[in-house]
């Protein structure tokens, strides 16, 4: 009898630890950083291939636009993916399905409902959500992507509206919440309230 007492004792302190072990907090939000982090490192890296399509249709300024949202949505990326670490989980690299890339004014297209989508309805609710649940992490991760992609949006219109205008502008975005600006730097960036010497100019 004694090997199958000590094999349910032995049973118990498994399910015993297993209770014990701490669950995530917020699972509604934990989702949310999630699907965020694996949206942001696709647009990311969407961003870098519309970049490159852009140059080869002889189109510098949409190109250098391009690098500057894929710069500014991995910023994005890895504030969720640090959210996400003060709530315990670690967040591995997701698989996602690379978006197709097109020509450019339909890249710019694409990109100016996507960036208007997520800064209208889908960061606004993850904000709430975050709000709602006490996660201020989450909520500072998601605000600064939100006003980011409101900038994406304008600079993906304006882009489109002048395709093939020249010269190239300059493009600089904040090195902690992603926000980008056109041919100036802020002295105080308006979304995360750092110094504007944080911002990175983008070749």
């Amino acid at each position: 009898m004694k090997p199958h007492y000590f094999t349910l004792l032995g049973l118990c302190a498994l399910l015993a630890t297993a209770q014990a072990q701490p669950q995530p907090a917020a699972p509604e939000t934990v989702g949310n950083l999630k699907a965020a982090y694996r949206g942001e490192a696709q647009a990311s890296s969407f961003y870098t291939a519309c970049a490159k399509q852009a140059m080869r249709e002889g189109y510098p300024d949409a190109a250098k636009l391009f690098r500057a949202a894929a710069f500014s949505e991995a910023i994005h990326r890895d504030n969720h993916r640090r959210a996400l670490r003060t709530l315990g989980v670690m967040q591995d690299k997701l698989p996602y399905t690379q978006t197709k890339v097109k020509s450019t004014r339909d890249n710019l297209a694409e990109s100016v409902a996507d960036e208007q989508q997520e800064s209208r309805v889908m960061y606004p609710d993850y904000i709430r959500t975050a709000r709602r649940q006490g996660i201020p992490a989450a909520e500072r991760a998601f605000r600064f992507a939100r006003e980011s992609e409101r900038a994406h949006a304008r600079l993906f219109q304006r882009s489109l509206n002048r395709l093939g205008g020249k010269p190239a502008a300059d493009y600089f975005v904040c090195q902690t919440c992603g926000m980008t600006t056109m041919d100036a730097v802020p002295a105080v960036c308006s979304v995360c309230r750092g110094s504007g010497m944080n911002y990175k100019k983008v070749e």
